[in-house]
């Protein structure tokens, strides 16, 4: 299954997938929507799932897309286009602004003193499709504690969290969603 989540007014919801947005639990709204996008296996009961931010539409059949994208493996996503590590994606997050810029700072620098390595790889988390299996499971779980632990940038802690599963096959496919023959990028439109 195809889903996306949509909360607050970043965008309009959308009706061509399944479209979560109920969650309300968290005071910012970017984590009522990353729940959905980090915790798939607790919403989406398929054995694949294709996590699609809100503003980027497949324009390919989904078995075709699974059967390319994600292979044999158990989790796939985009290499970042432009950058190959946290320590780097770090500044563009900040950058963005919110509420979490001090904590940008904390959570890499923890992963310094932890000793996770520089220019380690990097996803575009956009685009996520997840066999769903016990490891990934694992791997979600673990995600998600990180990001509620540290900030909500969910490609500055994947790579990390990912070094803790050696047995979980990823595959980092190489292209940008947003300007992929495959998708239909749209810029957010902050509506409201």
């Amino acid at each position: 299954m195809m889903y996306t989540a949509i909360v607050g007014n970043k965008d309009h919801k959308r009706t061509d997938i399944p479209c979560f947005g109920d969650y309300n639990q968290f005071t910012r709204p970017v984590m009522n929507a990353k729940i959905y996008k980090v915790l798939a296996h607790k919403f989406v009961e398929d054995d694949i799932s294709i996590w699609i931010d809100g503003n980027i539409e497949l324009l390919i059949p989904e078995d075709e897309f699974i059967k390319d994208f994600l292979g044999d493996a158990d989790i796939a996503v985009f290499k970042h286009f432009d950058r190959d590590c946290l320590y780097n994606e770090a500044p563009a997050a900040k950058g963005l602004g919110g509420d979490y810029v001090q904590m940008i700072d904390e959570q890499v620098e923890h992963y310094r003193m932890k000793g996770f390595p520089g220019h380690a790889g990097l996803p575009d988390c956009s685009v996520i499709v997840r066999r769903h299996n016990k490891e990934t499971e694992r791997f979600n779980e673990s995600w998600w504690a990180e990001i509620c632990r540290w900030s909500c940038r969910d490609q500055i802690s994947f790579p990390y969290v990912l070094r803790n599963f050696p047995n979980l096959k990823v595959k980092f496919n190489v292209g940008n969603p947003r300007d992929h023959i495959n998708f239909k990028y749209t810029p957010h439109t902050h509506i409201g």
